[in-house]
């Protein structure tokens, strides 16, 4: 995220800032943030285990300077191509990826089907497939071949999602996805 701007996030970070001290408060904070990641006991214990091993303080000085940091005017200056890579149900962080999309000149958004959050290990390999999919591609010259190519591997792995999207209209505007309510 280039920024944290919406009331909802803004608390839970403002909560985590709370409990972010070197008490039992802290390990529950630790449980409940891996709970949310794991996709199973093992990666949670995991997590949880490499999680202990952080420092209050600095555990504190992440959570604050989220509140804080927005890097979204210096976004276009990333001219590299980016993959952004979303939970289809990860719905308070969709307006994040339009921003992240918007600003960077050279993005690919794709949202997976049914995933949440914590796509790396919950979709691994439907991200891992969306990854190679991409840098295979990477070969085009035209942005808007580009973004054509994004819209067809969009399609073909979250047709339900996808399929209202229009052409697009431009070679200096990226489609934007827009959720129907």
């Amino acid at each position: 995220m280039s920024e944290l701007t919406d009331t909802y996030n803004r608390i839970r970070i403002w909560l985590a800032i709370r409990m972010a001290n070197p008490s039992r408060i802290m390990n529950f904070l630790i449980r409940a943030i891996t709970y949310g990641n794991a996709d199973k006991k093992t990666t949670y214990q995991e997590l949880k285990d490499h999680a202990l091993q952080d420092k209050a303080d600095n555990v504190r000085s992440y959570f604050e300077q989220s509140l804080r940091y927005n890097c979204t005017n210096s976004l276009s200056k990333i001219k590299q191509p980016v993959l952004l890579i979303y939970g289809e149900k990860d719905v308070d962080f969709h307006p994040y990826a339009q921003i992240l999309h918007r600003g960077l000149p050279h993005s690919s958004l794709f949202f997976i089907k049914d995933a949440k959050h914590p796509v790396p290990i919950q979709s691994a390999a439907r991200m891992n497939d969306i990854i190679h999919l991409w840098v295979d591609s990477l070969k085009e010259k035209e942005q808007k071949e580009r973004w054509k190519l994004d819209l067809a591997i969009a399609q073909k792995l979250n047709p339900q999602l996808y399929r209202n999207v229009n052409e697009y209209s431009s070679d200096a505007e990226p489609p934007i996805y827009t959720q129907e309510q």
